[in-house]
């Protein structure tokens, strides 16, 4: 361990954009913060008999462990405290370029404003940059958008053409921008997010949007009898994974793989046996070359073994494996109830606002004429959704019964699943009680009684009524957890599409309790390499299984020859059908 601070120094005669001097704090310790929410921040403790004037003053600070680069931020404000035996402490706090971003305001003075007409989110990134260049302080990096940095790079911010305004800080508006992005990703689940890197490279501050979910990345394809077909590449590299397609046949399959390694190095070679009769859908860890850790790109694929048509995936996932024996205890790990949302309404422009339920009913108004009332819908949801059942009382006494329904999760002609659920309902007198459904359905059966498509027992002389909703509920974790709402007034939102995938995204990112883990690591395995945003395969106790977790805060600290390393990891529940 080389540990080495760095400081920046202004060019005197004003040519070139200055350089970085070797600085010596004494007798100090280092904690290193890292947070995909709050940025980054690094922290100086000494104690000292002596002013370090190196350290008195604004200016950028770099902190490298040998040639890796650990930290890269601005010095605000030190902090000298002297305590009565004539020695200071001295606590010195670093950020990290995120907090210029952020008091930067987009136009020369607060309150004004910024509009684009028909731009691309590249083009918008990319002059947000030039802004922040124009602004910032005097530093050696300038700040910079390049699409090639990104470990997920979607077509529509090249192709979807946006009009927003932007007002306050250049930040501000990422933090905008990032919502827009969020209502036209439709092919992953996830928020987006901004991170500022300026660890990557000496001379630029890369502003990076990522998405808040686990990163994958498919490098390419292997099919007996077709061979290889190269996919996708990744900036930093992930850890090598080979899923079968299909069902192994005929005998045991063995793949030679062509790689680029962490460092940019091609070719390296790794080789896996995938046993006869695996079935579709199983992973296998894929070992690399010694001194290999990570993979940017597969470049080609050769195998042997295995009958025609047997074809595999080779995989991009995780940064890191920590199982527990890696960790110190005790590791914390826990589920966060505070954030559900199961129902969101966004409020856009005029009188936008998100659709909630259908445009017609599949059971209008219907009469219960029987304590054992069967009937089947009028029309049928027009994509897969969880159902709103509305049972009416307008007599004089309390009723109490149970709702049936039966249906399917898929079109007939696909894979399908039969469903069917019951519930129970006390409805008082002259009352309207509403309920949503566990399960999500495509169809609703149409058959004659017993298999009609809703069975109500009990509410002789009431009323039913059955909707479908749209966008922004979550039935089944309603009746888990209770409606958790929000209504999101005010948003820059100039079409029904955007409000609908707005809530959409919400509810489905939190609809089930976010699983968080905090752990330490043991001396011999911390890694001081930037973790945030990146995904890390933690053991989960909740559900008996690795997991892939986003690692959303890294602590690195270093005192003497000490050093210590302490991660927090978090957990989307994304399926629909998460139950406890």
């Amino acid at each position: 361990m080389t540990l080495r601070f760095e400081g920046y120094v202004k060019s005197p005669d004003g040519f070139g954009n200055g350089t970085y001097e070797v600085l010596h704090p004494k007798g100090a310790s280092i904690e290193i913060t890292r947070s995909l929410f709050e940025g980054d921040v690094l922290r100086i403790t000494s104690v000292r008999n002596t002013p370090d004037p190196a350290l008195e003053k604004a200016r950028g600070i770099r902190f490298y462990d040998g040639n890796r680069k650990l930290f890269d931020g601005y010095l605000r404000a030190p902090d000298y405290r002297r305590g009565s035996n004539k020695y200071r402490s001295l606590t010195t706090d670093v950020y990290d370029w995120r907090k210029e971003l952020e008091a930067i305001y987009i136009t020369e003075s607060a309150g004004g404003t910024e509009s684009y007409v028909n731009q691309s989110i590249d083009f918008i990134l990319a002059d947000l940059c030039r802004m922040a260049n124009s602004a910032g302080v005097v530093k050696k990096q300038t700040y910079k958008y390049d699409p090639s940095r990104l470990p997920y790079y979607p077509s529509f911010f090249a192709t979807e053409l946006i009009s927003p305004t932007f007002t306050n800080t250049i930040w501000d508006a990422f933090t905008e921008l990032t919502k827009l992005m969020d209502i036209l990703e439709v092919s992953r689940t996830g928020q987006w997010a901004i991170k500022v890197d300026s660890l990557q490279d000496d001379n630029y501050i890369y502003i990076i949007p990522q998405m808040i979910s686990i990163d994958t990345v498919a490098f390419g394809n292997f099919e007996v009898g077709a061979g290889f077909s190269d996919l996708l590449t990744h900036p930093y590299g992930l850890m090598l994974w080979a899923k079968t397609l299909t069902d192994i046949t005929g005998s045991n399959l063995t793949l030679s793989i062509t790689y680029t390694d962490q460092d940019g190095l091609n070719p390296n070679t790794a080789n896996l046996t995938i046993p006869k009769d695996t079935p579709k859908g199983t992973y296998f860890p894929v070992s690399l070359e010694q001194g290999d850790t990570l993979v940017k790109d597969v470049t080609n694929i050769t195998g042997l073994g295995g009958g025609t048509g047997n074809a595999v995936r080779i995989e991009g996932k995780d940064t890191r494996t920590l199982p527990d024996w890696k960790l110190q205890p005790p590791k914390g790990i826990g589920k966060d109830y505070k954030k559900l949302l199961n129902h969101v309404v966004i409020k856009g422009k005029g009188n936008l606002k998100t659709q909630t339920l259908g445009d017609t009913p599949l059971l209008d108004t219907v009469s219960i004429t029987s304590n054992d009332f069967y009937v089947n819908p009028a029309t049928q949801p027009t994509m897969r959704n969880y159902l709103k059942v509305t049972v009416s009382n307008p007599t004089g006494s309390d009723k109490t019964g149970s709702v049936k329904l039966r249906g399917f999760s898929g079109p007939p002609e696909g894979p399908d699943e039969l469903l069917e659920e019951r519930f129970y309902l006390k409805v008082p007198a002259g009352q309207v009680i509403n309920h949503a459904t566990d399960n999500r359905y495509y169809s609703l059966s149409m058959n004659v009684s017993p298999n009609t498509g809703l069975n109500i027992t009990g509410f002789w002389g009431c009323t039913v009524k059955v909707e479908e909703f749209m966008f922004g509920v979550a039935g089944r974790s309603i009746n888990l957890f209770g409606l958790r709402a929000d209504i999101i007034p005010k948003m820059d939102f100039d079409t029904q599409l955007k409000c609908d995938s707005y809530a959409h995204e919400l509810v489905e990112s939190y609809h089930a309790p976010t699983v968080y883990i905090s752990a330490s690591l043991k001396p011999r395995y911390i890694d001081t390499s930037d973790l945030v945003g990146k995904t890390v395969r933690l053991e989960d106790e909740l559900t008996g299984n690795q997991m892939d977790f986003l690692c959303t805060k890294q602590v690195l600290r270093f005192s003497g020859k000490e050093k210590y390393e302490q991660i927090e990891a978090m957990r989307f529940n994304y399926d629909w059908e998460y139950a406890e």
